[in-house]
């Protein structure tokens, strides 16, 4: 928030201090954003970064496997080669679905479809909200940027606009290009997301918890088929 770090400036170790401040208007938290509020501050101590000289010795007391500077610098390339990668994966998508959707012509949904992909969200939020131990509104707040308050009918705009686009654009593409996901797909994708979790639930269990496999489904099929097109795209750099 601008002028926090202004605000702390010249405090001492033990001291606090009231520091009003205004939430931008574009904040992520609609309930906060352009709201005034006061950080009640205590400074409980004061330190100095120091850059340690890179040595071998320093590399083997990270503790993550390295021993030498030459294997931390090859590793810290590759973080920033993977990190690049992803990014740029995340834009090309981004892309190319607003560039499919702003050239589609979106007839109406399905009688029932959003209600459907609705109910599904809000069971996710409940589900997430309930593990957090904090209320749903909240969570919706956090990822989907709606006020706590009236976070239901604020979705269901989210679903109309956004999900509902998707899944019939890219439903029908999928449809056209023969593009399904078998069951064995689903287990796949499931299994791998629950290794990356480190979770010991079994796929089985997995699927009982979600309920719906099928929306699942749907949802890889969404995603299989934005490969498929970006494997089919012209993609152009800009520098």
């Amino acid at each position: 928030i601008p002028g926090f770090e202004d605000g702390v400036v010249g405090m001492e170790v033990g001291s606090t201090k009231d520091i009003p401040l205004t939430f931008p208007d574009n904040y992520g938290n609609a309930d906060l954003a352009g709201a005034d509020v006061v950080f009640t501050v205590t400074l409980n101590a004061l330190k100095e970064a120091a850059t340690p000289e890179l040595t071998d010795e320093y590399v083997a007391s990270l503790g993550n496997g390295l021993s030498t500077v030459e294997e931390y610098k090859n590793d810290v390339r590759q973080t920033i080669a993977d990190s690049y990668e992803s990014s740029r994966n995340d834009t090309i998508e981004q892309s190319l679905t607003q560039q499919v959707i702003a050239n589609a012509t979106i007839k109406g949904a399905p009688s029932g479809f959003t209600d459907r992909l609705l109910s599904t969200l809000m069971d996710e939020i409940t589900e997430t909200a309930t593990n957090a131990g904090v209320e749903p509104g909240m969570v919706a707040s956090y990822y989907y940027g709606v006020s706590q308050d009236n976070y239901e009918e604020e979705l269901k705009n989210f679903v109309n606009d956004n999900l509902i686009p998707n899944y019939m654009v890219f439903g029908a593409i999928a449809q056209k290009e023969g593009i399904e996901v078998s069951d064995a797909d689903i287990d796949a994708d499931i299994t791998e997301m629950l290794a990356s979790n480190n979770s010991d639930m079994t796929v089985e269990e997995y699927k009982e918890q979600i309920g719906d496999v099928e929306s699942y489904r749907e949802y890889l099929t969404i995603m299989k088929t934005i490969e498929f097109l970006k494997d089919n795209a012209v993609i152009t750099e800009e520098q």
